[in-house]
């Protein structure tokens, strides 16, 4: 019986697997008119939007073993357990942010899966998701209730919940659309990725979208 259960279990996800598959070349598809709509619900430049992604994940939220692509945050991790990992876990948990904290590549999702066994919420917090890589401490801004339902919609890669979340991300802070849409990138830089790294931040926004609209002509 259980044999039978887990091979329901397997087929299951497989067939969950291709939906998400056909649902991503139809987003990429109609990737331009999908961006144009968002674009209008916020008032923005398409272009503007696809920078933002193409700085955040190059575009792509799925890394290429299918497995989602984001960084895990130490600090913040650190934050929602009170540093009860610190010792036991000091590359999972961190007093304050620094580039050295990150480790890249599919090594961050398996660092979220150590923390999930530690703290599923707080990992889940601390640990960016999607084209846009929203923070899952910011599930409410990006319109979901609580960590998990986020974690649960955002995990499968489905472009068009995606892009969803972003939307209703920017939506929540009316200070974001209006940067975006005078495309004052230090602003934006500010409001969407926090106080550090601001510079940098800007100038790769900048660029990728002077890249965007080039390619658009």
């Amino acid at each position: 019986m259980r044999s039978v259960e887990r091979l329901i279990e397997r087929m299951a996800k497989s067939f969950e697997a291709l939906r998400v598959l056909f649902r991503r070349v139809e987003f990429d598809r109609g990737r331009s008119a999908r961006y144009e709509r968002a674009a209008s619900r916020l008032g923005v430049e398409p272009a503007a939007i696809a920078a933002l992604a193409a700085v955040e994940s190059s575009g792509e939220p799925i890394n290429d073993d299918g497995t989602p692509r984001g960084l895990f945050e130490p600090h913040v991790f650190r934050r929602y357990t009170r540093g009860a990992f610190d010792k036991s876990h000091p590359r999972l948990s961190r007093a304050t942010w620094s580039r050295s904290n990150y480790v890249g590549g599919r090594a961050e999702w398996t660092r979220f899966l150590e923390a999930y066994e530690l703290d599923a919420d707080a990992a889940i917090r601390s640990y960016s998701f999607g084209r846009w890589q929203i923070m899952g401490f910011n599930y409410r801004r990006a319109g979901y209730d609580t960590p998990r339902s986020f974690f649960d919609a955002m995990v499968v890669g489905d472009p068009f919940v995606d892009l969803e979340a972003f939307v209703s991300f920017v939506e929540s802070d009316p200070s974001l659309v209006r940067a975006l849409r005078r495309k004052d990138w230090r602003d934006v830089a500010r409001r969407y990725n926090g106080k550090g790294q601001v510079l940098f931040y800007s100038r790769a926004l900048s660029r990728a979208y002077r890249n965007i609209r080039k390619e658009e002509r």
